[in-house]
């Protein structure tokens, strides 16, 4: 009988235990869209590494910049639903990526300061005030620069030839998921509005 009684639902996943802060953190990795952008910015940046590393670091001061002035406005801006501009995003990112191709630096910073606003925009936690929902926004923020500036990171040291081909192959691999789905995205909006 206890089993049919509903629980209280929650935008963000409430994960008992782990505080605000780690539910915060979890967010962006357990969001598919935010989480397709952050790791196509992070291959995409981490191929730019070995030949401009000024252009790879000021692509992730922009990533950082943009969390930090976004997060605390997700209210102010409506808590905004960020997930096909992220898609958008990953498609580019990911493209971009598996072509191989040196971006210019504003450009990559461009790119960069734009998926970090979309991550924070869309990682408000709803229905948390005071003290818990600053610990959450903290924890996107951290976790949200940290996945993408580890992987460019570890891309821009690999040095076998193999990883390179395998950054290609995981930027398309994103590129065609961020795709699908933005496709069936605008077929279920046909649909719908037919």
């Amino acid at each position: 009988m206890a089993a049919a009684l509903p629980l209280p639902a929650h935008a963000h996943d409430v994960i008992p235990g782990i505080g605000a802060f780690g539910n915060g953190a979890l967010h962006p990795l357990a969001t598919p869209a935010q989480l397709m952008a952050l790791l196509a910015l992070g291959l995409l940046v981490g191929q730019h590494r070995p030949a401009s590393t000024a252009a790879a670091t000021a692509a992730l001061l922009a990533l950082m910049v943009a969390l930090m002035v976004c997060l605390p406005m997700h209210r102010v801006a409506g808590d905004p639903d960020t997930e096909r501009l992220l898609l958008g995003l990953a498609f580019v990112l990911g493209a971009a990526t598996a072509a191989a191709r040196s971006l210019p630096a504003p450009l990559l910073a461009l790119l960069a300061a734009a998926t970090g606003a979309a991550v924070a925009l869309g990682s408000g936690p709803e229905g948390v005030d005071g003290q818990d929902r600053w610990l959450m926004l903290a924890g996107s923020g951290l976790a949200s620069w940290l996945a993408s500036s580890t992987l460019a990171t570890l891309v821009g040291l690999a040095r076998p030839p193999w990883l390179g081909i395998a950054v290609r192959v995981l930027g398309s691999w994103i590129a065609a998921a961020a795709l699908l789905v933005l496709a069936l995205a605008a077929a279920l909006l046909r649909r719908g509005g037919a």
